[in-house]
């Protein structure tokens, strides 16, 4: 079990992400409109219980920040050794390949070396669109059984999309 120091870190690097995104997603018109009903990730209660200040972000309510704490404190906390900080990624697209050809077909779409990861191992990617542009970034983990890839939550439809587009044409 987490200690509260270790608990309120593990939640902050979500806060820190959450900012920065709304901002944008405000921009591009992503952000959660008035009165949308919001989703609440499965670390609701602990981010409330922490002190994070919760704001909606691409229909989900997720910490922008924690009480008593800023951006700084927070990127050191999470630098420092011996310290540990968590991403609450429930509220992002996470897909689960399973099958003989999986590595084969996400090697064709991702940047990088994904039969090469060893199980337990992670590798930030990039998902490629047919003309070599990226569509988004990605994190692709061996979980021995299955690969496990988590893809931006903002824009979760589009890298989905193109993965699914290009699964149907290989069949």
């Amino acid at each position: 079990m987490f200690s509260r120091a270790a608990t309120r870190s593990v939640a902050r690097a979500s806060a820190v992400a959450a900012q920065g995104a709304q901002t944008a997603q405000q921009r591009k018109g992503l952000a959660s409109s008035a009165g949308e009903t919001l989703v609440k990730t499965a670390f609701y209660d602990l981010h409330k219980s922490i002190g994070g200040k919760m704001v909606p972000f691409a229909g989900y309510e997720l910490p922008v920040q924690f009480e008593g704490l800023g951006v700084l404190k927070e990127h050191n906390h999470t630098r420092a050794a011996g310290s540990a900080s968590l991403f609450d990624v429930s509220h992002m697209g996470q897909i689960k390949w399973h099958g003989k050809d999986a590595v084969k077909f996400i090697e064709k779409m991702v940047v990088g070396d994904i039969a090469g990861l060893k199980v337990g191992e992670a590798k930030l990617s990039l998902i490629m669109n047919e003309q070599g542009g990226i569509v988004d970034d990605t994190v692709i983990t061996n979980a021995g059984d299955h690969i496990y890839m988590v893809v931006n939550g903002a824009c979760k439809v589009r890298p989905s999309h193109r993965l699914s587009e290009e699964k149907r044409g290989d069949e």
